[in-house]
């Protein structure tokens, strides 16, 4: 006698194969719409569609003209608020503004994306001016003087300004072998 455990599997791929041959089978059922359906016939008024010209012949509707286009469309209706609204919304778009905003930021995100295809080229520069106490002068010359005695004495010295001057011009360049 085989358990109740070993029989589950069983019992699971016999529901699930049930199951999945009759789901076609509501899927083909759920197509059909009865067998005395009969398509509706649209109306409209006779004059809706066509209208009539002088000579009796008919013309669609919508006819293309080559007037051009009014910007200010809703002051043909004479309507002083719905003239307000739209003065307003003009002058207050705010999506607009906002729109023109991201895409001047994405244009100059992209300038600054471009800008690592060509080389990059800085320069700096300095300057200095300096000149030491004349303490310090002689406090060097005692130094000195200790070693060497008689070489120089710390009134005969004048302090020098000293004219420092640095400067560098880099170029460097990236070349992307992987196309990254």
């Amino acid at each position: 006698m085989k358990s109740v455990r070993s029989l589950r599997p069983v019992r699971r791929q016999f529901m699930l194969k049930s199951f999945l041959l009759t789901l076609p089978l509501l899927g083909l059922g759920a197509c059909m719409v009865g067998p005395k359906y009969h398509a509706p016939k649209p109306w409209s008024p006779p004059h809706f569609d066509t209208h009539a010209r002088e000579n009796g012949q008919t013309s669609p509707l919508s006819v293309v003209t080559e007037l051009p286009f009014d910007d200010a469309w809703w002051k043909s209706f004479h309507d002083p608020v719905l003239a307000s609204l739209e003065e307003r919304v003009a002058k207050q778009n705010l999506a607009f503004e906002l729109a023109t905003a991201n895409l001047a930021q994405s244009r100059a995100q992209m300038m600054i994306a471009g800008a690592e295809r060509f080389p990059a080229l800085s320069a700096q520069g300095t300057y200095a001016r300096t000149q030491n106490s004349t303490k310090q002068l002689e406090e060097i010359i005692h130094r000195i003087g200790k070693k060497s005695p008689g070489l120089v004495s710390p009134g005969d010295v004048k302090v020098p300004v000293l004219n420092q001057w640095q400067y560098s011009i880099d170029a460097t360049y990236e070349v992307d072998l992987w196309g990254g």
